[in-house]
């Protein structure tokens, strides 16, 4: 009988078959018997301590109270007892990490064999055999629950070695003379249901254990899975919104909306462009569509102004959110003229007639998210429909401003008056270009740096 799990659950074929629940996947056995020898090692250390804890308490109880001689065979029983049980702790406390890896059944074979022939030897030098027969069993029953409950071998591996110590005990049994054959058969009788209540015990025990390492594998995956997820969500977010709109977001903040804010709004069109959309084949537009827009959002970054959407071959870009900055004037500036290098650039490599036409103004806004399925960061006033007009009643090759980016600019840049002109549902305003930075350095290591 095979029972099966989900592979694609853990990335490991979790089946079991038969009735000893073997994984049909051999590293999977391989990683659950290393982890039960692990498990096994700690159990077998704290469980020593334990039993020589025990050991010398017995052993000064019966030196302080029940006056027994360091001569008398219960005493030099418990005696051996606490140097073998010593013995055997500083070994596993001592030794090296690997040491689990020597724990098999023959180990415990051997030392079960070992204490089933040394025991009854012991016992029977000074006391009677009645003694062994009512209760030397006992000690066989808890020993065999050690393969199991403490070094947590193969259910088979315990068997066998538990068959091998009642070997070793019928042999002694066998070996002493005066033994009654009634009282022999019933003691091996006793012995083998204790046994046989350890191995249906420790069967139990396995079962268990493989249960809760496949159920701990899966929910290890799934969590894995839920990590992934988060990971793909918060890039999936982050390629959508600001970062400290996003960590906002995610904090549960609702609605989402600042302002108004102080900002400059940077608005670029493609100069041109529905001809060139029309005579090239669609793959290409689009891919001069990516390579013009990818450099424009190199550039956003350089110059730390956020791109806000495209829409068509329009590029709209704002300075100063989410997090305000008092040179955002400055900051579009730079950005506008860099996009006109770009722009130029890329219609040398192409070889097509590119040109961009952009407008800024400077102004209040409102800036927030909307949408519940598909986020998106806007922002909204007069400001984004005043640069919008900058832009469309520009020219190709410039960057038109209103006179409030103009004031807000100051003596930084190279500015020529276009003078008054008649703006589309904005009436008559006073126009500027921008020609240069006065001090080129900020502008052309932007652009180098986006050109690379």
């Amino acid at each position: 009988m095979i029972a099966s799990a989900p592979p694609k659950e853990t990335g490991f074929n979790l089946a079991r078959q038969g009735w000893l629940q073997r994984f049909v996947d051999v590293s999977v056995e391989r990683m659950f018997s290393e982890e039960q020898r692990r498990v096994g090692m700690i159990s077998l250390r704290h469980g020593l301590k334990l039993f020589l804890a025990v050991c010398i308490a017995a052993l000064a109880f019966q030196l302080g109270v029940l006056r027994l001689t360091w001569g008398h065979p219960m005493t030099r029983f418990m005696l051996c007892s606490v140097l073998a049980y010593g013995l055997t702790l500083v070994v596993a406390l001592r030794a090296a990490p690997n040491l689990h890896r020597m724990l098999g059944w023959w180990v415990v074979a051997v030392a079960g064999a070992s204490i089933a022939i040394a025991s009854p030897m012991l016992l029977l030098r000074g006391y009677p055999m009645e003694l062994l027969l009512r209760y030397g069993y006992f000690g066989l029953v808890l020993f065999a629950l050690l393969p199991f409950l403490i070094l947590r071998l193969p259910w088979l591996d315990g068997v066998v070695a538990n068959l091998a110590t009642i070997a070793a005990y019928a042999m002694i049994l066998y070996a002493i003379p005066d033994f009654p054959p009634l009282h022999r058969w019933v003691h091996l009788h006793n012995v083998l249901i204790g046994l046989g209540a350890a191995a249906s015990g420790g069967w139990m025990l396995e079962k268990l254990a493989r249960d809760e390492f496949v159920q701990r594998l899966t929910v290890e995956a799934r969590e894995r899975e839920l990590q992934a997820a988060h990971v793909r969500i918060r890039t999936l977010l982050l390629n959508t919104l600001p970062e400290s709109i996003a960590n906002r977001l995610q904090a549960g903040e609702h609605p989402l909306a600042d302002g108004p804010l102080t900002v400059s709004v940077v608005f670029a069109d493609i100069v041109g462009f529905t001809p060139l959309a029309a005579r090239l084949p669609p793959a290409k537009l689009v891919l001069l569509l990516d390579q013009l827009f990818r450099r424009f959002d190199l550039l956003a970054a350089t110059f730390g102004v956020e791109k806000i959407k495209t829409i068509g071959d329009a590029y709209l870009a704002v300075a100063g959110v989410p997090q305000s900055r008092p040179d955002h004037a400055c900051a579009a500036a730079d950005f506008a003229l860099s996009l006109l290098e770009a722009t130029r650039e890329i219609a040398r490599e192409s070889n097509l007639p590119l040109d961009v036409r952009i407008g800024i103004d400077t102004g209040k806004v409102i800036a927030g998210v909307i949408g519940r399925d598909k986020f998106a960061y806007d922002v909204w006033g007069e400001t984004v429909n005043t640069a919008a007009r900058m832009e469309s009643h520009g020219e190709p090759g410039r960057v038109q401003i209103s006179e409030a980016t103009r004031l807000a600019l100051g003596d930084d840049f190279l500015i020529e008056l276009r003078g008054p002109r008649e703006i589309k549902g904005l009436g008559t305003m006073n126009t500027f270009w921008v020609v240069a930075r006065k001090s080129h350095s900020i502008g052309l290591a932007a652009v180098d740096s986006a050109g690379s």
